[in-house]
C-alpha cells in the first residue's frame, strides 16, 4: 500500500513501500534515514519533538511488528515459531516449554540451510579471549573450522614478542634517563660537524666538543654554527693529523703547528681574540685529560 507522509499512524499495521509526498518531505524523510520501496531504519531521534520524525517512527515500529509476524504460521488457537538455537540448550528449552501444551521439534540443519545459520563461537579459556579478534573480521561458516585454536599459538607468540620489545624498550628509556641524570659522561666529540642544537646538547651532557681544520673549509657552514653556539669552555682544537689541513694551507700535510689557524677561524666567528681562544681551549684538554 501506499501511504502519504501525515497518514503514518503509530503502531499501523502495515510496511510503508513508497512515498507520496512533496520534494522538501521527500528530503527531510531522506535526512531522518527513511528508504523509499525499501525499509526503515532505526532513527536516533526524539519522536516527540519533529512531525515528521514522529510519522517515520511509526512506521518503524509497524514494519517491526510486521518482521516478526512473518515469522509465525498459524490459526486463531495454533501458532508455530521456528528458529535457531545452540545445540547443547536443547534440553534446556524443552524444560522449559515443558509446562505449556505445545509439541517442540529440534533437527540438524541441512546442508542447503549452512548460509543461513547463525555462528556462535565456542572456545575454552586459552583461545576465548581471540573471540573478540576473530569478531572483528568474519566468523566461519556454519560447519567450516573455528580458526581461533590454529590461530592462537601464533597470535600470542607474536603479541607477547612485540608487547615484550615494548617493555625492553621502555625500560632502556627509563635506564638512560637515571644513568644520563647520575652519571654525566666525559670525552672529545672528534672533529664535529653535526648541528648547533646537537653539538650545544652534547656540551650540555659533559662532553666536549672538537673541531679540526675541517670547521675552516668553505662549506662547514654547520660547523661555524656550532662553534658560534657553544660556550668557550666546551670547545677543543685539534688537528687531526696528517688528514684535513686547514684554511688556507689545505690539500699539505696537517700536524699541530697548523692548529693555530683553527683557533684563529673559531676567534674570528666568536668575535673575540686569538689569545683568548688558545687560552681556554688549552685549559679544556688539560681539564678532559687530566693534566
Amino acid at each position: 500500500m501506499q501511504m502519504t507522509l501525515d497518514a503514518l499512524p503509530v503502531g499501523a499495521s502495515a510496511v510503508v513501500t513508497a512515498l507520496r509526498s512533496t520534494g522538501a518531505q521527500r528530503r527531510r524523510m531522506l535526512d531522518l534515514g527513511f528508504v523509499p520501496g525499501s525499509c526503515v531504519r532505526a532513527l536516533h531521534v526524539s519522536p516527540w519533538s519533529d512531525p515528521v520524525a514522529y510519522g517515520v517512527r511509526g512506521a518503524v515500529i509497524a514494519l517491526r511488528r510486521e518482521e516478526a509476524k512473518s515469522r509465525l504460521v498459524g490459526t486463531d488457537k495454533v501458532f508455530l515459531l521456528e528458529g535457531w538455537l545452540p545445540a547443547d540448550r536443547c534440553a534446556e528449552i524443552e524444560k522449559t516449554l515443558k509446562p505449556f501444551t505445545c509439541a517442540i521439534e529440534t533437527r540438524e540443519p541441512t546442508e542447503d540451510e549452512y548460509p543461513q545459520v547463525p555462528v556462535q563461537l565456542k572456545n575454552n579459556k586459552l583461545t576465548r579471549p581471540l573471540n573478540m579478534v576473530t569478531e572483528m573480521y568474519s566468523l566461519p561458516a556454519y560447519g567450516t573450522l573455528d580458526p581461533n585454536p590454529l590461530m592462537a599459538p601464533f597470535f600470542i607468540l607474536f603479541y607477547g614478542i612485540m608487547m615484550a620489545d615494548m617493555g625492553y624498550g621502555l625500560l632502556m628509556m627509563i635506564a638512560s634517563v637515571i644513568i644520563s641524570k647520575k652519571y654525566r659522561p666525559k670525552g672529545i666529540v672528534h672533529c664535529y660537524s653535526g648541528s648547533a642544537d646537537d653539538a650545544v646538547w652534547l656540551a650540555q651532557q659533559g662532553l666536549y666538543i672538537g673541531f679540526g681544520g675541517a670547521c675552516t673549509f668553505q662549506g662547514a657552514k654547520r660547523a661555524a654554527k656550532a662553534i658560534a653556539a657553544l660556550p668557550l669552555e666546551a670547545i677543543v682544537l685539534e688537528t687531526d693529523c696528517p688528514y684535513m689541513a686547514p684554511e688556507p694551507v689545505r690539500g699539505i700535510r696537517c700536524d699541530s703547528s697548523l692548529i693555530r689557524y683553527v683557533g684563529e677561524y673559531a676567534a674570528s666567528v666568536k668575535g673575540i681574540s686569538p689569545e683568548e681562544v688558545f687560552r681556554q681551549t688549552a685549559q679544556n684538554a688539560r681539564t678532559v685529560y687530566q693534566l
